[in-house]
């Protein structure tokens, strides 16, 4: 069941390679009785077949109790999609959810406020991982 008092980012890593076209995520807020109450997306063009991560942030409906997560890639020849790392997280503060001032570089906290993810201008992502004790333990490029 959905809670409607904070926000959730819906994320995932995608790999795609699209000629022509474009891949897409779609969230799909639902009521009790499965009535769609609203949609979110994001559309996304070429990824030259490389990993990119890509998430929506929302806000769902007072009446939203389940979310559905869908994925798509269009009809065209020699359109490929490969979906990894699928998450859906609560955000209570949305200032964790940003960008850079020069909207170069995005970057993702995690719900201990620590910087878990790094999508870099190239498309490349860095991906942090902490101890219990919330010391950096692990970076690596994905």
């Amino acid at each position: 069941m959905v809670s409607s008092q904070w926000s959730y980012e819906v994320s995932a890593f995608m790999k795609y390679t699209l000629p022509v076209g474009h891949a897409e995520m779609i969230i799909i807020e639902a009521d009790d009785k499965g009535n769609i109450i609203n949609q979110s997306s994001r559309s996304v063009n070429n990824g030259a077949w490389k990993w990119h991560f890509h998430s929506i942030l929302i806000e769902p409906n007072w009446k939203t109790k389940f979310i559905q997560i869908r994925f798509a890639v269009g009809g065209e020849e020699k359109a490929y999609l490969d979906i990894d790392r699928v998450e859906v997280q609560y955000v209570k503060n949305k200032d964790n959810w940003k960008e850079d001032i020069q909207g170069n570089s995005r970057y993702y906290y995690g719900p201990n406020n620590e910087l878990k993810y790094i999508l870099l201008t190239d498309g490349k992502i860095v991906s942090l991982e902490y101890n219990n004790n919330g010391a950096l333990v692990k970076k690596r490029l994905i």
